[in-house]
């Protein structure tokens, strides 16, 4: 949620523009790091930042702005957009997606299975590009499983759930849509 948050942040002040930021009323203790920062550091005529939930976000839609930079889901994502659109304000949606893998025949399967490994469960997958699923050509298959399991446990242990470097997902929600993908 940090990350989210603060990168496009970071793009808007390098560029010299003002930004209100208001990030997701799921993660309130992100937030209040970042309110607490936020205060501390950041000139308030030209940074603000806002607490709240969709209530809020779609008030903010109703004021002219620059553009508007929006991470979160496409229900929401989708009424960003057509409120941008009625007001002709340009928007960024990173709504995330679909972000297969692809590994054939002539891959260095050892160095693809780091590499998904590593894109996939940073952030716990929560990441708009992270590997959704993988294709190995089938003569690579036993490799890349055996590959695969190497890495997990080697960023994250025998056992990622009492690891302090596997990141935890959001909320209950959250949680249980990522199930629904192991489900299908």
């Amino acid at each position: 949620p940090l990350q989210l948050t603060m990168i496009p942040l970071i793009g808007a002040i390098a560029a010299g523009c003002c930004a209100v930021i208001k990030p997701s009323e799921l993660v309130p203790h992100s937030t209040a790091v970042i309110v607490k920062y936020f205060r501390e550091f950041m000139d308030p005529d030209c940074y603000r930042i806002l607490q709240g939930g969709p209530d809020i976000a779609m008030k903010l839609m109703e004021q002219r702005w620059d553009h508007v930079f929006f991470t979160g889901s496409s229900a929401i994502g989708k009424k960003v957009a057509a409120k941008a659109a009625a007001n002709l304000i340009s928007t960024t949606l990173e709504l995330g997606g679909k972000s297969p893998t692809i590994v054939d025949d002539t891959a260095n399967v050892d160095a693809a299975a780091r590499r998904i490994c590593w894109g996939k469960f940073l952030n716990s997958g929560q990441v708009c590009i992270a590997p959704d699923y993988v294709i190995v050509h089938k003569s690579k298959k036993e490799e890349f499983v055996a590959s695969a399991k190497k890495y997990i446990e080697e960023f994250y242990g025998e056992d990622p759930s009492k690891s302090p470097d596997f990141s935890r997902i959001v909320n209950d929600r959250n949680f249980e849509e990522s199930e629904q993908g192991y489900e299908e």
